[in-house]
């Protein structure tokens, strides 16, 4: 029996009544069949791709579209080391995503139409999901901005002096510390700084 194409019987259900089984018929040989999913990185679907990323869309949405290549196969393309061009494309466009992402976080910050609900007696309301929704909406653009451009959006942590020099830090000892150092050392205490 070829496992390729074997699906399991029916199942039965509770009632006893038997599914029909939906299997699909074996091709022919020889037969052709219908067009799937790009395989082949060209560069009207790289566009594509790019394209709808720079606009803000997910990865994993585009490749949800029967038109583009599966999410498996991009990624493939990314680190297969042979397509050098639509890496180069891909970065570029993550890049101008990350912007439209920080762009989008304006509006959706003054988009304040559904925070509040009417009933039907025309009580107003607030829509805590709403206000819940919007946070969490800005909070992952700005998250995913900082990941693609940390430089610009990221959290900004200092690690250096001026110039790039190192960070300048002084020792001051309190007067009480001081002294109980020289009576201790029998000495006077450096104060450096």
């Amino acid at each position: 029996m070829d496992t390729m194409w074997y699906h399991p019987p029916a199942m039965t259900t509770s009632s006893s009544k038997t599914h029909t089984d939906k299997r699909k018929a074996k091709p022919k040989p020889g037969a052709r069949r219908g067009p799937g999913r790009p395989t082949r990185c060209t560069a009207d679907t790289a566009s594509a791709i790019c394209t709808r990323l720079a606009g803000g869309e997910s990865l994993r949405s585009i490749c949800r579209d029967d038109t583009m290549p599966s999410l498996s196969t991009v990624m493939g393309w990314l680190f297969d080391g042979e397509h050098e061009e639509f890496s180069e494309q891909y970065a570029r466009a993550r890049k101008v995503q990350a912007e439209v992402l920080a762009d989008e976080l304006t509006d959706i910050a003054d988009e304040g139409s559904n925070d509040f609900t009417t009933d039907k007696d025309g009580k107003e309301t607030v829509n805590h999901e709403h206000i819940q929704r919007s946070r969490l909406r800005v909070d992952t653009r700005k998250w995913i901005a900082s990941k693609l451009l940390p430089k610009r959006y990221g959290d900004k942590l200092q690690h250096t002096g001026e110039g790039g020099g190192p960070v300048p830090h002084e020792h001051r000892l309190s007067p009480e510390l001081h002294e109980l150092i020289e009576r201790t050392l029998g000495r006077p205490a450096k104060n450096e700084g």
